[in-house]
């Protein structure tokens, strides 16, 4: 009997163990494509240890993807990308005569060629270079956009009106580019057929014009004016000659002057600015630069101001050095009369 209870009691611990590894089995193989499924089976410290395993290995893959980052970034923001836009933005004017004119580059379809008129119809940057002995380039876009011309050695004449042209925009800049000479000439006629008595210089725009850069510009007024803006013309480097049978650079609005050397010959005024109904316009401004002035009236005229605040002004002038029924005010030793 004894011997009985004995053995009743070993078969009860059988099967106790065998209920107990049959209960944890599925716990163990029921995700199998973890690491945990694969070690627990055999020793359950491993599976406790396992997602740490895994939790380790995450932090130092991220931590190599951050150290790349900063080595990949500049590659991605560098100039080259920049300039690649700046191609496909540009369209590349070559002037001929004869129809033989030639447009290049992404923007080629911003310009249409009409007999001897190039015109620049979109706003951007353009380069433009080549000569033509009888035509115009002009630059008709909304008065929301500018454009930009980037002189490349122009040599430009118009028998019958003005070799360059701004019809509208918000604002025209002129970039004269270093070593390179650039020409506009007009005639001493303009056919004005259409009734328009504008335009009525040689580089005439009548919006907001600048010119900068370190190239040299020769303007020949043989008709009017030399340059004009209807509104603001700042001149903020190049060299620049001007010859005008009138008067010799206009700005209605106003003229600034911040850099280049600009020579100025006129059969009458020199610079004239001669907006009298906005109290703000109608000033001539020279913070700096070089200004050489032969004039067969006024050497330089403007309504409210005429402020001179650097740089240097030799002027030779049969009417008078500066007329202004506003305020002038020149800094000592600025400006000074040509001998004879």
């Amino acid at each position: 009997m004894k011997k009985f209870k004995t053995l009743l009691a070993a078969g009860c611990l059988a099967l106790a163990v065998t209920a107990c590894n049959t209960d944890t089995t599925p716990t163990k193989v029921a995700d199998p494509t973890t690491q945990e499924a694969q070690t627990t089976v055999v020793d359950d410290t491993k599976a406790t240890q396992a997602p740490a395993d895994t939790t380790e290995a995450k932090p130092e893959d991220t931590k190599a993807t951050e150290e790349v980052k900063p080595t990949e970034a500049p590659k991605e923001t560098k100039a080259p990308g920049e300039t690649k836009a700046e191609k496909e933005e540009k369209a590349v004017i070559t002037l001929a005569d004869e129809g033989k004119t030639t447009v290049e580059g992404g923007a080629k379809d911003c310009v249409f060629i009409e007999g001897k008129k190039v015109i620049i119809q979109k706003p951007g940057t353009y380069v433009v270079s080549g000569t033509m002995t009888d035509g115009q380039l002009r630059v008709e876009v909304t008065k929301e956009d500018k454009v930009e011309i980037e002189f490349k050695g122009v040599d430009i004449t118009n028998k019958d009106g003005a070799p360059f042209y701004a019809v509208s925009a918000d604002k025209v800049v002129i970039d004269l580019k270093k070593d390179t000479t650039n020409k506009l000439t007009d005639s001493q006629v303009y056919d004005f057929s259409d009734g328009d008595e504008e335009p009525n210089a040689c580089l005439f725009s009548k919006d907001d014009l600048t010119i900068k850069g370190k190239g040299t510009l020769i303007v020949n007024g043989n008709y009017n004016n030399g340059i004009v803006s209807k509104d603001d013309l700042k001149i903020s480097g190049g060299d620049i000659t001007v010859k005008a049978a009138k008067n010799g650079i206009r700005g209605n609005d106003s003229i600034t002057i911040k850099e280049g050397t600009v020579k100025v010959d006129a059969i009458k005024d020199g610079f004239k600015v001669s907006n009298e109904e906005d109290a703000e316009k109608g000033f001539f401004l020279m913070e700096s630069g070089t200004v050489e002035i032969d004039a067969g009236d006024d050497a330089i005229q403007a309504v409210t101001s005429v402020t001179i605040q650097g740089g240097t002004v030799t002027y030779r002038a049969d009417g008078k050095d500066i007329k202004c029924d506003g305020t002038i005010s020149v800094a000592d030793g600025v400006m000074t009369e040509k001998t004879k």
